[in-house]
């Protein structure tokens, strides 16, 4: 056995240590860039994505709802879109056929559709300015109404981006 301070043991240890030092070494590159690289992607792709965000909304609702809310805050026709929500799947299709401004024209309209709850419904959440209810002779009930101002924008907004959609769905 070498003796403590001999120029062997100085020479065993100097061995030892350098060694210890590349085994070290080769251990972290081996063992601790992997997490490294791991954790400097991830902060990258959280940097990237951040700004992105507000477009996870447009992932989370669709495109068409996207763009309706975005065109009815621009149209200031929130309230009314809001109160579609509201409306039953017949309220809703009767007003995306009767939403147009004929403003011209007298509009009298009798169907299983249109009923004189729809059409309160509809006056309530701001999208008819009035209705009214007319009998004939024979006792035929008819109605008249006119859409509201908002309404119609609101009907504008909804129709266009539907034949859009529907446009593009058919060229693809």
């Amino acid at each position: 056995m070498p003796e403590k301070g001999s120029p062997t043991q100085e020479r065993d240890t100097a061995a030892r240590s350098g060694r210890v030092s590349t085994e070290v070494k080769l251990a972290l590159i081996e063992h601790a860039l992997r997490p490294l690289a791991i954790f400097l992607v991830g902060l990258l792709l959280v940097v990237w994505l951040w700004p992105v965000r507000k477009n996870v909304e447009l992932l989370k609702v669709g495109p068409l709802e996207a763009k309706i809310r975005e065109q009815a805050e621009e149209k200031n026709v929130q309230k009314e879109l809001q109160a579609l929500e509201k409306l039953t799947d017949e309220q809703l299709q009767f007003f995306l056929i009767i939403g147009k401004d004929r403003r011209s024209e007298l509009i009298t309209y009798s169907g299983s559709e249109v009923s004189e709850a729809t059409l309160q419904s509809l006056k309530a959440a701001g999208l008819l300015n009035w209705f009214k209810k007319e009998v004939d002779k024979n006792g035929n009930v008819s109605y008249r109404w006119e859409a509201s101002a908002k309404g119609y924008q609101l009907h504008q907004i909804i129709f266009n981006l539907m034949v859009d959609s529907i446009r593009r769905s058919a060229d693809a």
